[in-house]
């Protein structure tokens, strides 16, 4: 008999709106049909109420405030300078936002791929979708790709607003061999696989 290696995915959250969200972050990751763990990234003054939900397949990890507008990327950064990396896959689940049903979707190209970009429904009635080569400020969202951490290598989040959109430009510009990088395996997945701040939005008709 082939025994199939499961994909390792770490799914990073910087928690700092309240222990009710991340309980729903909890409850949608229990259908992700993935080998998965939950890196929760908390101030310190939140820490122990996360540690006293005993969330299963979670590490806690405590970071100090940051005064920029976006401790969400300072949160990714701690968790990229902190947790080893084993060529286990990333993404981030901000925690205002929920996993997509069709995210386990993304597994059976992982093994071809260090890299992967894909579609994001930001409303029960539209998406956005991916567009090779397009990721510009307004046309892609963190929660739209996903990467091997030996991809990602050193690159870190820039702290400013609209970080994540540079963060991903610069990743695909290493990918495809720029700045004497690496080159690395970059894959499209044109279907919907994620979501846009689903706890903020009227989600109740999910496609």
């Amino acid at each position: 008999m082939v025994v199939v290696k499961r994909e390792l995915i770490d799914i990073v959250t910087r928690a700092d709106r309240g222990i009710e969200w991340l309980d729903r972050c909890y409850e949608s990751l229990q259908e992700l049909k993935m080998e998965w763990t939950w890196h929760i990234v908390v101030r310190p003054g939140f820490i122990e109420n996360v540690r006293n939900r005993n969330y299963e397949r979670a590490v806690v990890h405590c970071a100090p405030p940051h005064p920029t507008v976006h401790e969400a990327l300072c949160g990714i950064n701690h968790y990229l300078d902190t947790v080893p990396s084993n060529s286990q896959w990333f993404f981030n689940l901000d925690d205002d936002n929920l996993m997509h049903p069709n995210f386990y979707k993304l597994e059976q190209m992982m093994p071809r791929h260090d890299i992967l970009f894909f579609s994001q429904q930001d409303t029960p009635s539209s998406a956005r979708l991916i567009v090779p080569g397009v990721l510009s400020p307004g046309s892609v969202d963190m929660s739209q790709f996903v990467a091997r951490r030996t991809a990602m290598g050193n690159l870190r989040f820039w702290e400013v607003y609209r970080g994540d959109s540079y963060y991903l430009q610069e990743l695909e510009i290493r990918a495809k061999g720029g700045w004497g990088h690496a080159p690395q395996r970059i894959g499209y997945f044109y279907g919907v696989a994620s979501y846009y701040n689903a706890q903020r939005h009227p989600f109740t008709d999910r496609p």
